[in-house]
């Protein structure tokens, strides 16, 4: 049993190579973050990685299950 990133076995669990042992699965709505200084986020290098990055997020949908919250 593990606790795994839902990006990395998304495709495993799709093709039944794995299960889930139980539901509901975990969120968190703010796991990740792009940090530069404020003046970098204009450049073309980094508006295209951002939307590189944000590409790849949606090509996995997200699992389902109880949201975490920030407090």
């Amino acid at each position: 049993m593990a606790l795994a990133r839902w990006s990395l076995v998304a495709a495993d669990l799709a093709a039944g190579r794995l299960v889930r042992p139980m539901l509901p699965g975990v969120q968190q709505r703010h796991a990740w973050f792009l940090v530069a200084p404020p003046e970098s986020f204009a450049l073309p290098k980094v508006v295209r990685f951002r939307g590189w990055l944000l590409e790849c997020c949606r090509a996995f949908a997200p699992p389902t299950g109880t949201t975490l919250l920030a407090a």
